[in-house]
């Protein structure tokens, strides 16, 4: 099953892997432009945010939180529908405090998590948000250069990640909402599959895959560095 599910490997190499390079040199004696573009459409993207926000309506609905949604933890069929995967740390109590010292996954992990070790479907909403930017990004590494003790005094000063300069205001604002400090004000998993789906089905451009910013990203070998993860 998890082979059928991985046809096209996980989320965040398949992001990155989708980034073509485009050079553009209008006169011959000039210095050629290069541009980052997707071989993702600006729709597929939505689409596969909404699979993932779909995948985690399921869950929220029968009380499993996931604890380490990110975008190396999905996967994707050879069809591109994305399945929310890697269950290692998920518990189905719908709270839960974890009294031992294992290390977190710092940049994708709640702020309420980091602090007082209390996961809850609300701070799996947050690690959506982490999700949804790096799908915007094609893969880029959020809070990229920033040690956890640093990043946890920057949030509860009200930090959140910058929007991206090929992300639409009201994708932003999503993101947003998804990082509020109060879990409560944080939307759900349903509300997030509904205004998706809208997104989906009208006719702006969320996430414009043309534009000429690249974010830096993490080489495969560092996706697991002691750096990226918090005790």
């Amino acid at each position: 099953m998890a082979l059928e599910l991985a046809a096209n490997g996980d989320l965040l190499k398949y992001l990155r892997k989708s980034r073509v390079f485009v050079t553009e040199r209008a006169y011959a004696n000039m210095r050629p432009e290069v541009h980052t573009a997707s071989n993702l459409s600006p729709v597929m993207l939505l689409r596969i945010a909404c699979d993932v926000a779909s995948g985690m309506e399921h869950l929220a609905a029968r009380g499993v939180i996931h604890r380490d949604l990110a975008a190396r933890n999905v996967l994707l069929t050879d069809n591109l529908i994305a399945k929310v995967a890697d269950f290692g740390l998920s518990r189905g109590e719908g709270i839960y405090v974890q009294k031992s010292g294992k290390a977190v996954p710092f940049r994708s992990t709640a702020i309420e998590a980091l602090s007082t070790k209390t996961y809850t479907t609300e701070s799996d909403v947050w690690s959506f948000g982490i999700l949804l930017w790096e799908i915007v990004t094609l893969g880029g590494t959020p809070y990229s250069g920033m040690k956890w003790r640093l990043l946890m005094r920057r949030l509860h000063e009200g930090y959140r990640l910058p929007k991206p300069r090929n992300c639409e205001d009201a994708l932003y604002h999503m993101m947003k909402s998804c990082w509020e400090l109060l879990p409560t004000d944080r939307p759900t998993f349903s509300d997030l599959v509904q205004e998706l789906t809208g997104m989906m089905a009208d006719m702006t451009t969320y996430i414009n895959i043309d534009d000429d910013y690249e974010y830096e990203v993490l080489d495969s070998g560092d996706e697991d560095d002691d750096d990226d993860f918090a005790m």
